[in-house]
Formats: C-alpha cells, structure tokens, sequence
C-alpha cells in the first residue's frame, strides 16, 4: 500500500508543473514611481485593503498621485488622484485559471475641478461604485497569470481578416456615481433609496485584450504580461479603434506587468491622454 501511495504521489509532482504554469505579475503590496517622457512622476502604490462600497471579500486599493498637472493620472488636471478598489476574483481564460483584480470603486479628488468635469457637475471629491453585470465587468489586472512559454499570443490584430491573437474579455458594469462626496456607503443603495446626489449613467461596456509583449524601461527589461483596456467599447468597436487610432471611441490604455515585478508601464494609445507613456523608473 504505501508504495502505491508513493507511486500516486510521485505522478502527481510529475504533473504540477504541466497544469499550473503561473507567473505572479503583480505582487501586493507594491509601491512604485514611474516617469513619463517630460521627467515628470507619478506615484502608484497597491495596498491591501478590507472593504470597499457594495461587496465583500478580498481587496486591493490601487492609489494613484502625480507631481504634475501635465501627466498620468488625468493629464491636464492639476492635483488628480484616485484609489481604485479592486475586488480579488477567480478568472479562467481558455489557458488556465488564475487571480485577478476587478475594479469595484473610486475615489477621485481634484485640487483644481477639469472644466469639463465642472461643467458636468463634478465637485472636488466624487465616489464610483461599479457594480457587475457579468463577468467579464471591469476586469483590470492580473495577478497571476497563465504563462505561456512561447508567448504565443502577442496582442497582434488583422483588420482585414479580422484575426486577434489574445485573450479578449469583455463585460458590463453598472455604475453608480456620487460627483460631490467621498462616502464609505454603498452608491447602489443611496441610489436605491433616493439620493438625489447619486446617478446611474447606462452600463458601461469593457472589454480587454490579454497577451504577452517586450517591453524595456529603466528598471525591467523583458516579457510583461499586457492588459490593454477599451473604457466604454464593444468588441467591435475595440477592433475599429485598433484598426484606427483616430477614432478616439473609447479610453483605451496599455498595462505591463512583469513577472515577479508588477507594474512597470502604463501606456495611453491613440489619442488617449494624447498618447502619454509612464514607465517604472524605482521601487523603494
């Protein structure tokens, strides 16, 4: 019997490896500056955190704050920072089953009010919750991901045949907005129970492409696990934009992450944030 035993046990460690090849590409906590092309910073941290608006669970708090108006987060807007909540989810692409983060919440603030955030009745604090109508909502970042030794798939995307060699996920979410106040509660219950002060826009569509790229800054050289996001998109529409930049449909951004690193670019395409790249300059 207990050679049996071994012997059972010893085909076991023999398959391991072959099903769960992972990489963990965003280690928690992290803390990171990044620089843009102008030498100017941006700080982003991810901290863990025990609630967040209308969920329970495991969270992370991604907090983003710059040294300059002119660059990420919110380019052009002077004091921009946000903490953006995210919900620890099980996820099964096609490749394996992994980790990752989902957004759930914001917290905005502003020392000086965008103009057009202004005109749209924003103060200088407001409160998004994201609410999940399936499930691929609001799907963000990895943690671990599926590691595909040939890194077979690269992002890349034929307009003509229509072929996409990634990952792509796509979802909606409800969002419920607070523009005035920073509150711990629930926005879908205040809206619920008639706040005045909070709304419910139409869903919004998400969609990301997942798939591995090269990538070179300063502090890390090499294969990163790519997340490129299209902010109010359909599938459709992320293939039209790809195919054609100009477009500018969709907030559409690029996020690198490296194995056992984290996050070590953030790339606007397009015309979003007029095509601004941060790169991961140092890590305390």
């Amino acid at each position: 019997m207990r050679w049996r035993c071994a012997a059972i046990l010893f085909l076991l460690w023999l398959c391991v490896p072959a099903m769960a090849q992972y990489a963990n590409v965003m280690p928690v906590p992290f803390a990171g500056t990044f620089v843009d092309e102008s030498g100017h910073h941006t700080y982003i941290n991810f901290v863990p955190v025990q609630s967040a608006g209308c969920e329970q669970g495991d969270f992370v708090n991604m907090y983003i704050t710059k040294d300059y108006q002119y660059t990420y987060w919110q380019f052009g807007a002077d004091g921009a920072e946000i903490q953006f909540i995210l919900h620890k989810d099980v996820w099964q692409p096609p490749l394996g089953t992994g980790w990752a983060l989902r957004a759930t919440r914001s917290i905005i603030k502003w020392r000086t009010v965008p103009a057009d955030y202004a005109a749209a009745g924003w103060g200088n604090a407001g409160t998004l919750d994201y609410v999940p109508l399936n499930g691929g909502a609001y799907l963000y970042i990895p943690v671990q991901s599926w590691v595909d030794a040939t890194h077979s798939l690269d992002g890349s995307y034929d307009p003509k045949t229509g072929n996409l060699n990634a990952w792509e996920s796509y979802g909606q979410s409800q969002w419920y907005l607070n523009k005035t106040q920073w509150r711990p509660d629930c926005q879908r219950e205040a809206y619920s129970q008639g706040d005045p002060l909070v709304s419910a826009p139409a869903p919004m569509n998400y969609v990301v492409w997942f798939y591995w790229e090269q990538v070179q800054t300063s502090y890390y050289s090499g294969p990163a696990f790519a997340v490129e996001q299209f902010e109010g998109c359909t599938p459709q529409q992320a293939r039209a934009l790809r195919a054609n930049p100009s477009l500018n449909t969709c907030a559409w951004e690029t996020w690198d992450f490296a194995p056992n690193v984290g996050l070590v670019r953030i790339k606007g395409n397009g015309m979003w944030d007029f095509g601004k790249t941060i790169t991961l300059v140092s890590k305390p």
